[in-house]
């Protein structure tokens, strides 16, 4: 008669707590360890039972089964759940890799249009506390290691000179600003040509200390509402096309900077920024649709980085393009701001997603407007919120403008850098994301950190999350730390993140 050997428990053991194992419920369920002898007979095809065989085991757990190079097995403290909970089983077996943060790049779209030239502090500018500060953020030893990348906007339209003596010079861009009709409409002329028969073109000049502010050459300028003093009128032998800016994403899709690691991007990163001069409008549209597929481009060049774009702006989109050139034409801010916020959100809904933080450097009259503006392209890029930096009339203290670019770029980079990690990958099999478990080790003890779903359910009591929900069919790529537990992190210079891969995550 037939004889059909059963399989030792014991053998089934291998087959559990595997990260690459793919199953779906709870841990499998095994009989518990004992330290008496086990025992394996032969069932005969009528369900008779031969004489059993004493077999001595060595009690240990075998070591666990994981594809993944990992550090040896430890064992968890009871992690996991079974589904039977009559059914007692032993504490699931590990393995435990360093969390690996995951590389950071971020692309700067910097607002540099002429507004950016209004002072901030005596003899000060927006541009010049905004260089300052990026200045401050890629010499920091704290950015070592980020990838960092710019855009400066506006941009010319592909034939239009940088300066102009004539309306020649500038063609269907023109006329040349050299002055502004003596009416109420106040248009830009280079002659009388230029204003209808009523009015005449009168000769501008530009304040010393603030090249935004227009006024009559040779005279004095003043104040300007801050009471910053603005120097002496100068006159305008050269100046710029009067509809030189460009509206066309096509024509901002070459960094002014290509991303790089730093320190070493470093160098290129601050020679384009103190080379160059705020002048133009406001094209956000354009330039910022154009810097976020340049950084999608580069999150499918790099699909293990985490890939940002920086919106920097002191002003609201006043320009966007007519779909037929490359020539802009003024905008209602309403339509304006809804079609910047919409490219933000498909970027950020796309596949890589983007996320886009937005800082705006606000002078008090506009201030209220370009907060809900850069609200709603905070709120459709996943950052939740915009970093907004007030001119105070001063620029030292707390309140100073470089002191709070500098904080608000610090907060943007802390956001960014330390407490996201990559999603460890079996080389063979399916990865089982409900079978990963986060230990923070930090002033000496270690602890295993709950799992919380989504950044949203963070609490006091910290936690982890995947950027992409697997519950919900997401595809995870990274591992990020709640607030809470981040600061711990942050906090202690020896602490140290680990994965242990193989038991039932741990949620609250």
């Amino acid at each position: 008669m037939p004889h059909v050997r059963s399989i030792p428990w014991f053998s089934l053991l291998a087959l559990s707590c595997a990260w690459s194992c793919g199953t779906a419920g709870g841990d499998p369920q095994t009989p518990p360890y004992t330290d008496e002898p086990a025992f394996q007979g032969e069932v005969d095809a009528g369900g008779a039972t031969t004489a059993p065989t004493p077999v001595d085991i060595d009690p240990s757990p075998p070591p666990p089964v994981s594809e993944l190079d990992a550090t040896p097995a430890e064992v968890g403290a009871g992690e996991g759940e079974s589904a039977d909970s009559s059914v007692p089983f032993p504490a699931c077996a590990a393995t435990t890799q360093k969390a690996q943060p995951v590389p950071v790049d971020v692309y700067f779209v910097l607002d540099a249009s002429g507004s950016m030239s209004d002072l901030v502090a005596a003899q000060k500018s927006k541009w010049s506390a905004v260089v300052a500060a990026m200045t401050d953020l890629v010499g920091d030893p704290r950015s070592i290691g980020m990838n960092v990348g710019l855009e400066l906007f506006p941009r010319l339209q592909a034939g239009v000179p940088a300066t102009c003596t004539s309306n020649a010079d500038c063609g269907a861009a023109g006329p040349c600003f050299l002055g502004v009709c003596n009416d109420a409409s106040g248009l830009p002329c280079a002659d009388n040509s230029d204003c209808d028969g009523a009015s005449a073109c009168v000769p501008v000049g530009t304040c010393e200390l603030d090249p935004n502010q227009l006024c009559n050459p040779g005279g004095d300028c003043g104040v300007d509402g801050n009471g910053f003093d603005l120097g002496g009128c100068q006159s305008l032998p050269t100046s710029s096309c009067a509809d030189g800016d460009s509206c066309s994403p096509s024509d901002y899709s070459t960094p002014d900077v290509p991303i790089g690691a730093l320190p070493g991007a470093s160098t290129a990163f601050l020679a384009a920024l103190s080379g160059h001069s705020p002048q133009g409008g406001t094209p956000t549209l354009a330039a910022l649709s154009a810097g976020l597929e340049t950084a999608r481009q580069n999150a499918i060049a790099h699909p293990d980085h985490l890939v940002t774009v920086v919106l920097a702006t002191d002003g609201v989109p006043d320009e966007t393009g007519d779909g037929r050139s490359s020539a802009c034409t003024g905008v209602d801010l309403a339509t304006a701001n809804a079609a910047v916020t919409q490219a933000v959100s498909a970027a950020f809904a796309g596949s890589p997603g983007i996320r886009t933080f937005a800082l705006g450097v606000f002078t008090p009259d506009s201030e209220a407007m370009g907060d809900s503006v850069l609200e709603a392209i905070a709120a459709a890029g996943g950052t939740s919120q915009p970093y907004i930096v007030t001119t105070s009339g001063t620029d030292s203290g707390p309140d100073g403008v470089e002191t709070q670019l500098v904080a608000a770029l610090d907060q943007i980079r802390g956001d960014s850098l330390p407490c996201r990690f990559g999603v460890p990958v079996p080389q063979t099999g399916t990865a089982d994301f409900g079978r990963v478990n986060v230990r923070v080790t930090s002033a000496g003890a270690t602890s295993t950190v709950a799992y919380v779903e989504a950044g949203a359910a963070c609490g006091p009591a910290g936690g982890w999350y995947y950027d992409a929900d697997p519950a919900e069919g997401g595809v995870p790529r990274f591992i990020e730390l709640c607030a809470a537990t981040c600061g711990e992190v942050e906090s202690d210079p020896s602490a140290s993140v680990d994965l242990a891969l193989g038991c039932a995550t741990t949620l609250p």
